[in-house]
């Protein structure tokens, strides 16, 4: 599992990335700390944190959303670490080849912050028999 260590206060270039799911296998490689300007993890204690999945940018519904609440999203809120995540039965159903996501941070206080987006697109789901 790989880690991206991102100040979202960078550039907006440096917030996208493509990411590959494999169908029919477990995602649990893609992972984010926020930290602030200086360097120490941002806490996100109370926060609901989402990585909305929909067709295009522009797309007012989503395909998938994976949160906290739903265990899409693994949060270690002290550390600003975030872990994204769908078992193989999810995976397996996806019906879409590319797809677009936004994470998005709601503090309890109200406040939304998107910090990053980007593409997604999966692979054809292949079974390698013994």
């Amino acid at each position: 599992m790989s880690t991206a260590n991102i100040d979202f206060n960078a550039v907006v270039s440096d917030r996208t990335a493509l990411y590959l799911i494999e169908r029919g296998a477990t995602w649990d490689s893609v992972s984010f700390q926020w930290k602030d300007g200086e360097g120490n993890p941002v806490d996100l204690t109370g926060c609901a944190v989402e990585f909305i999945i929909t067709e295009t940018a522009t797309s007012t519904t989503a395909l998938k959303r994976l949160t906290n609440a739903n265990g899409g999203v693994v949060v270690t809120p002290d550390q600003g670490l975030m872990r994204f995540v769908m078992s193989a039965d999810e995976t397996a159903e996806i019906g879409w080849e590319k797809a677009v996501y936004t994470l998005q941070i709601t503090f309890p206080d109200g406040h939304v912050r998107r910090l990053a987006r980007g593409r997604l697109t999966t692979s054809k789901e292949r079974r390698v028999d013994g």
